[in-house]
């Protein structure tokens, strides 16, 4: 368990110092450079098609409050809370409907910083 615990340290040490991911004001994460996986890939249209299904709405939310907290320790924003989360999408959504719920919260997490 010690060697377990040692490379882990040492692993989350080194992933921590990495240029660019230490700080709370780094980049955000750039559109293609990483693969989106679960609910984020879902367009806008659906985002605000799904607000009428509670189990449709609360997988998406929980992906987006999943995204929020990810990336919270690397990227600085103010806070917010569900109802401000749905307010925002809701509005961004209705605007930019071919967008994924992934892009809509990159730039949710823009707005907010």
């Amino acid at each position: 368990m010690g060697k377990t615990i040692g490379l882990l340290t040492a692993v989350l040490s080194v992933s921590l110092f990495r240029p660019g991911l230490s700080s709370s004001q780094g980049p955000l994460p750039q559109p293609g450079k990483y693969v989106v996986y679960g609910q984020g890939i879902k367009s806008c249209t659906a985002w605000t098609a799904d607000r009428s299904n509670a189990p449709l709405h609360g997988s998406e939310l929980a992906w987006i409050t999943g995204y929020l907290t990810g990336i919270g320790p690397f990227v600085e924003f103010h806070q917010t809370d569900a109802d401000g989360i749905d307010r925002w999408m809701d509005a961004f959504c209705a605007k930019n409907q071919d967008m994924t719920i992934e892009d809509a919260t990159t730039a949710m997490i823009s707005s907010l910083r």
